[in-house]
């Protein structure tokens, strides 16, 4: 991140600034931030559309609420913002898709046109990403830690009103960074592993000294442009009531990194850029659709048209395909019964009323008793003595005596 002060005679605009009653802020919103020691979560609720002149009034009662600066504190006001971000939730008119820069400019940077590679080559129309996007702030408004979509380069610039306070981390320590968050937040990681994109993640420097992060701090005037790198994490606050207009822009060093650029996959509205307009050779076109991809079909050898199959021999029935994964008939019960016979058990004939010697047998459950009923009557009915009988347990003294008898 670095600071740009163009020189006294740049303006971005050659006609007065418009009315702020003619400038809509289609879906301002109000920031709440629950946490503790550093580290909070955003929770974003819209609010309904108001005219930049009716945010300017919001803005002014907000900044009878500013406490005192103190001894202390900074230039940057950090004490005071930090010590009550979680008291009286501000308003934010981000996100209005509208430039304030004229369509030509003598000289020096115009945020509708950079000339970047984003506009070399025919990328569909994004707001924030290829066109620009105006921000009204208030004091206490925040911007909460995120990279810019795609992993891009960042331009912003203040067109009037009270500073605005950044903090951005390098690009060599993106890694280092992540790590921090999914330790703080690890419910948040386990359901999106990009949850940093959502831009409700605001933590203090006092976290980053804690965790041996370091970044870089700087306070933005009014006329100023602040220059972010790709894949820097940046965030930060605003001191009143301001109108900022921002964009991004790539260039030929960003490739590399856009090619491996993470993307929030549970929000439907992240924005993905296809990275093979860039290459030679490619002609894309806006109204260009993605082609389906073709469905992949079964690999197999194809039987030619002229391809005759090879007579069977005589004598011999065609053999059945065994399906995988299925048991042979012979294999199931049923099949077991039929072909192979259990060997009968022999047995005693019981006398009425006889009284039963040893240990009283268990009684079986309804659930056996069905079971062997069933086995039952699965085998063949006959009165052979050699067929199936229903297997028991005797004693070694009776089957002697059966022996005998027989």
């Amino acid at each position: 991140m670095f600071k740009v002060v163009p020189p006294m005679e740049w303006k971005p605009r050659v006609t007065p600034f418009p009315s702020l009653d003619s400038i809509v802020i289609t879906c301002p919103i109000r920031q709440h931030a629950f946490g503790k020691q550093g580290a909070y979560r955003c929770y974003l609720v819209e609010h309904k559309t108001l005219s930049a002149s009716d945010f300017r009034n919001v803005a002014i009662k907000e900044d009878s609420h500013v406490p005192p600066k103190d001894r202390r504190d900074s230039e940057y006001r950090e004490r005071a913002f930090w010590s009550s971000v979680m008291i009286r939730a501000p308003l934010y008119g981000a996100d209005t898709p509208q430039s304030f820069f004229d369509e030509e400019l003598p000289f020096g940077w115009n945020l509708r046109n950079l000339g970047d590679l984003l506009k070399k080559h025919v990328v569909p129309k994004i707001p924030g990403v290829t066109h620009p996007m105006t921000y009204f702030g208030m004091w206490k408004a925040f911007f909460a830690w995120h990279l810019e979509d795609a992993d891009l380069f960042s331009i912003n610039y203040l067109h009037f009103g009270e500073p605005k306070v950044w903090y951005c981390v390098s690009p060599s320590d993106k890694e280092k960074f992540e790590q921090m968050a999914q330790s703080i937040f690890p419910d948040l990681q386990r359901e999106c592993k990009a949850f940093m994109r959502h831009k409700d993640i605001l933590l203090s420097p006092y976290v980053l000294r804690s965790y041996n992060i370091p970044y870089t701090q700087t306070k933005q005037e009014p006329g100023e442009f602040i220059v972010l790198n790709a894949r820097a994490y940046h965030a930060g606050f605003n001191l009143g009531f301001n109108c900022a207009e921002a964009v991004n822009f790539a260039m030929e060093e960003w490739l590399p990194m856009g090619e491996v650029a993470s993307r929030c996959t549970c929000q439907p509205d992240s924005v993905r850029i296809s990275m093979d307009m860039f290459k030679e050779g490619s002609d894309h076109s806006e109204s260009e659709a993605e082609e389906p991809k073709p469905v992949r079909k079964r690999r197999g050898r194809r039987k030619k048209e002229t391809e005759v199959a090879a007579p069977r021999r005589p004598g011999r029935p065609p053999k059945k395909k065994r399906r995988v994964g299925r048991p042979r008939k012979d294999e199931t019960l049923e099949g077991n019964l039929k072909n192979k016979a259990v060997p009968k058990s022999p047995g005693v004939v019981k006398k009425p009323g006889a009284r039963k010697r040893g240990r009283p047998a268990k009684k079986r459950s309804t659930r056996e008793e069905t079971k062997a009923e069933s086995v039952v009557s699965m085998a063949p009915a006959t009165e052979d003595r050699n067929q199936l009988q229903q297997p028991c347990r005797r004693s070694k003294r009776r089957r002697r005596v059966a022996s005998f008898l027989h």
